[in-house]
């Protein structure tokens, strides 16, 4: 599954980094908790990060019923993948926020753009796990 860094597909494009293999064996689990323990995000981004949270534990609970028993495991093995890179492009946009916004001195104003890139981010690796979780029309 796509949070469980045992399960986590690896990958020679994106190693998990570091920060993300704790304290957790959940790599969504574990930016989830990072990004809400920094307290740079507001209350929409809050809720955004907890419903990707939530989309995530749908999509691992699909994974392990539903998909087990409807797809072959090759893919099963494509689709973690693709939630694979919906959670770096979050992580990607995650670090490119925090490190411009510590930077600018944790200032309302400073790193609009990549606030916004991460909302989008979010919003997208949301959906995306979504989709991921239909199965193809028979």
């Amino acid at each position: 599954m796509v949070g469980d860094l045992r399960g986590f597909p690896q990958s020679e494009d994106w190693p998990v980094p570091p920060e993300l293999q704790g304290p957790t064996l959940s790599v969504v689990s574990n930016l989830v908790i990072i990004m809400l323990s920094s307290e740079m995000l507001g209350n929409d981004l809050i809720e955004t990060v907890g419903d990707l949270q939530a989309e995530d534990a749908r999509f691992n609970k699909w994974c392990g019923s539903v998909a087990k028993t409807s797809l072959e495991l090759s893919e099963v093995s494509q689709r973690n993948v693709q939630a694979r890179g919906l959670i770096r492009r979050v992580y990607e946009a995650w670090s490119a926020f925090s490190e411009k916004f510590e930077a600018g001195g944790r200032k309302r104003l400073v790193a609009v753009d990549e606030r916004a890139a991460l909302e989008v981010a979010l919003c997208e690796a949301k959906r995306g796990l979504a989709a991921l979780q239909e199965l193809p029309p028979e």
